[in-house]
């Protein structure tokens, strides 16, 4: 498929039997290099969610080029050979991205209803997950500690890494999840291409891709990038 794409045109579309307009992933399709991805735009699911972080880095203005290697490869296959397609793809950093989370501020709630009860029960905990080739797929998650305040939580055992091969085509993807009330709290997708080093302040959005306002999570990147 993707020697086919690399001449042709490929469109892919929502199967009519998605009477309820469900999404598929639409990673699956850009993984196999077509040029046209549809969702149904009326669903606000994790599918739209990666489908706008997609163009992010373009300002959502136009379109999105594949990686150099998916057209100069016929037969492109990073799992097979990782070191030989590094080399060969100069546009994506090869290593280790490392996120530690170090808090959250004002987050939502869950419930409409604050009780002391579940002022007790809030957990909040963060969910992070790689999105791209096969071969960089990864989740990771970890809960709260105690030192939880209301609306704003912090981790001690926050960092996380990811090994990318191919990061001009991942994404990361953040989710904030209340694990006693099993509900979204927040929620971004950035393309790691995006990823600067260093403290970056992430404004998280609800389940409809609209940002929670004053919600917050401050987040340090850094990277082990291989020589």
């Amino acid at each position: 498929m993707i020697n086919y794409c690399r001449k042709q045109m490929a469109r892919i579309y929502p199967k009519g039997t998605r009477v309820d307009s469900s999404n598929y992933t639409p990673v699956t399709g850009w993984n196999m290099g077509c040029q046209l991805v549809a969702l149904n735009f009326q669903t606000n699911d994790e599918p739209m969610w990666i489908n706008r972080a997609k163009f992010e880095d373009n300002g959502n203005s136009g379109y999105v080029l594949k990686p150099p290697i998916m057209m100069e490869s016929p037969h492109f296959n990073i799992c097979s050979n990782p070191k030989h397609y590094e080399s060969r793809n100069p546009n994506s950093i090869h290593g280790t991205l490392i996120a530690r989370v170090v808090t959250t501020k004002m987050l939502p709630a869950p419930v409409k209803t604050m009780t002391k009860q579940y002022i007790r029960g809030y957990r909040p905990y963060v969910v992070m997950k790689i999105l791209g080739a096969h071969i960089d797929f990864a989740d990771k998650e970890f809960a709260t500690d105690s030192r939880h305040v209301l609306f704003t939580s912090h981790w001690t055992e926050s960092e996380h890494q990811f090994t990318l091969h191919l990061s001009e085509t991942a994404i990361l993807e953040i989710r904030v999840e209340c694990k006693n009330y099993k509900t979204l709290i927040g929620q971004h997708c950035i393309p790691v291409k995006c990823i600067r080093e260093g403290y970056r302040v992430i404004n998280l959005k609800n389940i409809n891709g609209s940002i929670n306002p004053f919600c917050v999570m401050i987040v340090h990147f850094s990277w082990n990038k291989k020589n």
